[in-house]
């Protein structure tokens, strides 16, 4: 039906509307007046707001807690488990702007790169473990080895950034000359002053 019939026959539509109490519906499939009869009859009983149970509520509410907490920790685990991921940039860049003569300053930052990592990678267990006892649902053992795993692999980063730095101060022996008495070690025969 078009607008234009709509206007053309406006009276008898408002007439329809108005006498729509005599109107009869069709009543939608798989309804029966029966089931007003049942309800009467007390075979169906409305649920009331005072029968709910409140104990399934705290224990779904348990559970909405648990997943958010276990979802919490995870995310604060894969924080611990990247956290040496961010100091490499830095490591990088003091290890790149210190000289690279033998001098006290570069070698205790050295020093200070080595044992801090080495520390770090040594108490793995404790740190995750001191995190898997704080909230009580527990996290996925496949999941958190592989987080003690990238912490171990970040770890090593910083470690590569010291051998990096060793070996620019000549102090790796990577030469047949560091290793033989009776070699002479290569010069260059070129000298930057």
């Amino acid at each position: 039906m078009s607008w234009i019939d709509i206007y053309k026959n406006e009276d008898k539509i408002i007439q329809t509307y108005n006498d729509r109490k005599s109107m009869k519906l069709k009543q939608p499939p798989g309804f029966t007046d029966s089931v007003f009869d049942d309800i009467d009859n007390g075979l169906f009983k409305p649920i009331k707001k005072d029968e709910i149970n409140e104990e399934k509520i705290k224990k779904n509410m348990n559970k909405i807690q648990n997943h958010e907490l276990k979802d919490f920790k995870k995310k604060k685990m894969w924080e611990l488990a990247t956290s040496p991921a961010k100091s490499i940039l830095m490591n990088i860049g003091m290890s790149y702007m210190s000289p690279n003569d033998i001098q006290v300053i570069p070698i205790m930052m050295l020093f200070m790169l080595f044992i801090n990592t080495f520390k770090e990678m040594y108490s793995v267990s404790s740190k995750f473990k001191s995190l898997d006892k704080s909230i009580d649902s527990e996290i996925d053992p496949y999941d958190l080895i592989i987080m003690k795993i990238v912490y171990l692999l970040s770890c090593s980063g910083n470690l590569i950034i010291g051998l990096w730095k060793l070996n620019s101060m000549g102090l790796v022996p990577n030469k047949s000359s560091d290793w033989l008495s009776w070699e002479k070690p290569l010069k260059s025969s070129e000298i930057f002053i």
